[in-house]
């Protein structure tokens, strides 16, 4: 009778050992790849002053792609987002060795040669190795798990504002001023909010809401001319000047 071959999965510690044994005898080992995956999240950085919000971006943003390995990599990963690809470099600041965290950050600044998408934007993560030379499977947004930086929407299309009609929206008119005037916002994705002159309202996000009867008795406006600015999540910004007279 030939001898039964056995072909057995053993875990310990952070690793795993695949054992080919015949008749109770190692004849073949071969280690995984070593280490874990702790956390993946990816975020928007948003420049200081703006009200974008970190879930969306626009085209010259950058996003960071965030990986989180319970070991230190001797070949850093590689994020695929769009046609292009970038460095995961290792953030020794934002790792911890003593408690097994090692931070591996890719800055990647949306351009329009990415051929983005609107929508959730997709990435890949391969080519790191741990510290036997064994590389580790490819990482997708399938793989996400930090529940506070868990997507980023792509969305490149400004907001638009109208001019809403009717003696109970909008007195006035583009020649002669407006003693009172209403706005209809919209924007494809959802709106963030409007700055009147140098006066910010944050919306509820939605596609459409309002600014409504603005005078020049309403906060952050003044007689003469005033320019509202509409922004969207990602930050597109649209700008409308009008004029306020005297009721």
């Amino acid at each position: 009778m030939a001898p039964q071959t056995r072909i057995n999965d053993i875990h310990y510690n952070k690793y795993t050992v695949y054992e080919a044994k015949i008749n109770n005898k190692i004849v073949y080992r071969m280690t995984g790849f070593s280490f874990s995956l702790i956390s993946l999240g990816i975020v928007a950085i948003v420049p200081s002053g703006e009200i974008q919000d970190s879930h969306y971006a626009k085209i010259g943003d950058r996003i960071r792609i965030l990986i989180y390995f319970n070991g230190e990599l001797s070949v850093e990963p590689t994020v695929r987002i769009g046609n292009k690809e970038f460095n995961a470099s290792y953030r020794p600041l934002s790792s911890n060795p003593e408690k097994n965290s090692y931070a591996y950050y890719a800055d990647c600044t949306l351009t329009s040669d990415l051929n983005l998408s609107e929508g959730i934007i997709q990435f890949e993560i391969y080519g790191y190795k741990d510290d036997n030379g064994k590389e580790g499977n490819i990482l997708t947004n399938e793989d996400i798990s930090n529940s506070t930086y868990n997507y980023v929407i792509f969305d490149d299309i400004p907001p638009t504002a109208s001019i809403k009609a009717g003696e109970q929206f909008t007195i006035g008119n583009d020649i002669d001023g407006y003693k009172k005037i209403s706005f209809q916002l919209h924007d494809n994705i959802a709106l963030r909010g409007y700055i009147l002159n140098e006066k910010t309202t944050i919306l509820t996000p939605s596609q459409w809401s309002d600014a409504n009867n603005i005078t020049i008795s309403t906060s952050g406006a003044i007689l003469g001319n005033n320019i509202i600015t509409i922004v969207d999540m990602a930050g597109n910004k649209n700008k409308y000047e009008f004029k306020l007279v005297e009721s």
